[in-house]
């Protein structure tokens, strides 16, 4: 592949030492290529000729913009567009699991005495089990709190990685 062609040195520098405009926008619009890699040293060290890079970088971004304005400005809207919650489509889950319970409301009564039953025989056991257990799960204690501190970053993460994010117009100035 053939290098492209420098600029001459006339269209580079002005009649001060500084960069010319013609050097400024080849550089803000990433054609580096055909400037002089000495208008790169001297962009580092002069405060105007670095301002006058990104005036030009910046009317470049502007008329871009600018050509692409509608299109742009409707797909900014439709990311920033977040779908609303579905509202009838709750209620009607709800609706369905409540009609679907209205059978089981005749064996309610035999369900709760089995209910209570259970918690008043089971409580006593699970006590007794948790009493002597402890004692030998507390050495775990440090393992345990750091695999939950671990998983609620997972889950921080991933919620933060999932987010839709915020989307800033460009103002064209």
């Amino acid at each position: 592949m053939k290098a492209p062609e420098q600029l001459p040195r006339e269209l580079v520098w002005t009649g001060d030492g500084h960069l010319s405009e013609v050097a400024m926008t080849a550089i803000a619009d990433g054609e580096e290529a055909i400037v002089p890699h000495d208008a790169f040293g001297h962009l580092g060290v002069c405060d105007a000729c670095a301002a006058g890079v990104e005036g030009a970088a910046t009317l470049s971004a502007s008329v871009s913009r600018a050509l692409s304005g509608p299109i742009a400005v409707e797909e900014a809207r439709a990311l920033e567009a977040r779908r609303a919650f579905p509202v009838w489509a709750a209620v009607l889950a709800l609706a369905v699991a409540a009609a679907a319970t209205v059978p089981n409301l005749v064996s309610l009564h035999t369900w709760m005495g089995r209910m209570w039953f259970a918690l008043r025989e089971g409580t006593p056991l699970l006590t007794r089990h948790a009493v002597s257990f402890l004692p030998r799960a507390w050495s775990w204690l440090p393992v345990m709190s750091l695999t939950a501190a671990m998983l609620f970053l997972l889950v921080g993460l991933s919620v933060a990685r999932l987010a839709p994010r915020a989307t800033r117009e460009m103002r064209i100035e």
